[in-house]
């Protein structure tokens, strides 16, 4: 028996076109927040999922990144997951195992509007934007070809389906609000770790205000209207969709296939759209200058630190390559992965072998440990607490940086974790170490490269002083 087919175009059943409207949640879920926080949003236009943003309640928290850590190194501040803008700004996730970076960031004055009010604007011509104001002229197109067809229930369809995406919006229309410092004192040094999960490490140098408004503030959702009028507008909203799901099962075949179409290909774009970085949608770096905008991420040298020779090249060359760095300019924000000539100084990510080599470059950068121990990113162990006190006390000493580098500690850490050398030295060892220094800074291999006398002495007597104290 020969398999049987329609015999004309408008043979096909399209009754189930009305699960075109409602499909597609996963990708309007991530869009709800931005789809809301515009006025765009008020306008009634065709959008996929509908239902994604009848919520039962309106969350008062930007989504924040978990299982990263963010510490103030000096202020004392802890965190255990990263806030919603910064995590835009810095992408932390995507950064390499072991990598190490440094980020200056500091407000843009000509943006002062904003920053008292402690917003952050949406882009005018955000992909969201732009398809809200296709949604709308979708809407407006489809309605039109109805009335044209004298088809009434599905200009009936289109105003309850347009009207739906009005109700929504207006009952979770919302603009975001940062913490801002209520008083001008005297506070520490505001710099400020990130610690992702895989074990990279950012140092952010910054003042109070911005290491308040991005980091240790809440980023609260500050909504229109209140949670009775959210209630009322959110049940108007979804007996209009169950509505219009009915009205498009009774259409003609042409509006449906018209419907069809058109709710298919806002699916896709929604959901393209959804694969962009926040900053498309956010003008977060018209309000934050960040310092260095693009930076390479290198491959791991030779020696554990990765340097500017070793860094990764572009995977095409000529016009392709070209075509590819501005391309993953555009996409990334800020993530430049071609080499530049330069000397070594331009390469500001560096990537390490194992997590106490990019612990130890963490720490001699803050210049101290006082963060580590807060932060929970070392071991708690006995072995790790004497290491991590016998780096601060050189730390807390004048030119710690060079004393705590020529010290060694990444060869000291593994001694103090030895169990015959757990928690101490012993006498012998340590003057062997302390001869050994002499003899390369005398040799012209110590410190900055250089064998002054100067330099031995304080190294000897840094030694000197933080064995005596382990002991």
């Amino acid at each position: 028996m020969p398999l049987q087919w329609p015999a004309a175009v408008q043979d096909l059943q399209l009754d189930l076109v009305g699960l075109l409207a409602v499909i597609g949640e996963a990708a309007m879920s991530s869009h709800a927040q931005i789809a809301t926080a515009t006025r765009w949003t008020l306008i009634p236009r065709l959008i996929p999922a509908p239902q994604a943003l009848l919520r039962h309640s309106r969350p008062y928290r930007l989504p924040a990144l978990p299982n990263t850590k963010v510490i103030g190194v000096h202020s004392g501040n802890f965190m255990g997951e990263l806030n919603y803008f910064p995590s835009i700004l810095h992408n932390i996730e995507v950064l390499p195992s072991y990598s190490f970076l440094t980020l200056t960031i500091t407000h843009k004055m000509r943006n002062q509007e904003h920053i008292e009010l402690g917003a952050i604007p949406l882009r005018r011509t955000g992909p969201i934007i732009i398809l809200t104001v296709l949604g709308f002229f979708a809407a407006i197109a489809i309605l039109g070809i109805a009335i044209w067809k004298k088809d009434g229930m599905a200009v009936v369809a289109i105003i309850l389906l347009a009207a739906t995406s009005t109700f929504v919006g207006l009952s979770s229309h919302w603009g975001p609000e940062l913490t801002r410092r209520k008083r001008s004192r005297d506070v520490p040094a505001a710099d400020v770790i990130l610690v992702g999960r895989q074990g990279a490490f950012v140092h952010i140098k910054c003042n109070e205000n911005v290491a308040r408004e991005l980091y240790f503030g809440h980023e609260e959702c500050i909504y229109r209207l209140s949670e009775t009028w959210f209630q009322f507008l959110a049940g108007c909203g979804t007996f209009m969709l169950m509505a219009a799901v009915i009205a498009m099962a009774n259409c003609t075949w042409d509006l449906q296939a018209s419907m069809g179409v058109t709710y298919i290909t806002l699916n896709g774009l929604y959901w393209l759209a959804a694969l962009l970085p926040g900053e498309f949608h956010w003008k977060i770096r018209d309000i934050y200058d960040v310092h260095p905008r693009h930076y390479k991420v290198p491959q791991v040298g030779k020696e554990g630190a990765t340097h500017l020779e070793n860094a990764r090249p572009g995977v095409f060359s000529g016009l392709k390559g070209m075509i590819k760095d501005t391309v993953e300019d555009a996409i990334e924000g800020f993530v430049h992965t071609n080499t530049e000539k330069g000397g070594e100084e331009n390469a500001h990510c560096v990537v390490y072998k194992t997590y106490s080599a990019v612990l130890i470059a963490a720490i001699k950068q803050t210049g101290t440990t006082a963060w580590v121990a807060r932060g929970e990113v070392a071991p708690v162990s006995q072995a790790w607490n004497d290491w991590l006190q016998a780096s601060e006390r050189l730390l807390e000493q004048e030119n710690g940086r060079e004393l705590y580098m020529a010290w060694g500690p990444q060869m000291q850490l593994s001694n103090f974790l030895k169990p015959k050398m757990r928690g101490a030295m012993t006498n012998e060892s340590a003057m062997t170490q302390v001869e050994e220094e002499r003899k390369r800074e005398s040799t012209g291999f110590g410190v900055n490269g250089g064998g002054g006398q100067g330099n031995n002495e304080r190294v000897s007597v840094a030694h000197t002083e933080v064995i005596s104290e382990i002991k």
